[in-house]
């Protein structure tokens, strides 16, 4: 059943921009790991005798997925400015 967000109190409504927030972030934070885990793949790759250009390309591509995906959340998670009130 969908939530009616007008019969909701504001205190509801923020307990589930919380939530959101909240996975947002943890999201974020397994991103920000996977990413320098990743990081390391490239480097240990490019420091042997002969790097493997897939390989770095594969990885450098998982990268900047993970960029692109906590660009896209860091943006879900900034305040949006507050609405003009007009009373």
């Amino acid at each position: 059943m969908p939530i009616c967000l007008l019969s909701m109190t504001m205190k509801e409504e923020q307990m589930i921009v919380e939530r959101k927030t909240l996975k947002l972030r943890e999201r974020m934070k397994k991103l920000t790991d996977r990413k320098a885990q990743i990081e390391r793949r490239i480097v240990e790759e490019m420091r042997r005798p002969m790097p493997d250009s897939v390989r770095l390309a594969t990885l450098k591509r998982l990268r900047l997925r993970m960029k692109d995906e906590a660009a896209a959340i860091g943006r879900q998670l900034r305040p949006r400015p507050s609405q003009p009130s007009f009373s």
